[in-house]
């Protein structure tokens, strides 16, 4: 089969299941709640006074019951790391 042919057999039902992982993801997504999205640096180290502060903003965050967005790497990882601390400490 050339590669034509199954380009335009199998393209059409990836945008289908492109489609699929939108709807999905909007489901879920619609169950979260007032949220923020992070994006930042996936080089940045815990030692960075950056990450430091992440951690105590995303603590805050949770705090006032609010859902952190976040790839999770790194920098990222700061603030999912300080969600968690201040979710435990707002005792949900």
């Amino acid at each position: 089969m050339s590669d034509t042919t199954f380009l335009m057999r199998e393209d059409p039902w990836r945008i289908f299941r492109i489609m699929s992982e939108f709807v999905d993801s909007f489901q879920t997504l619609s169950q979260v709640g007032p949220a923020v999205s992070i994006f930042g640096s996936s080089r940045m180290k815990p030692s960075d006074k950056y990450y430091r502060a992440a951690v105590a903003i995303a603590r805050g965050l949770a705090q006032h019951n609010l859902a952190v967005v976040t790839g999770g790497f790194n920098f990222q990882a700061a603030w999912t790391t300080g969600w968690t601390a201040g979710r435990t400490m707002a005792g949900t």
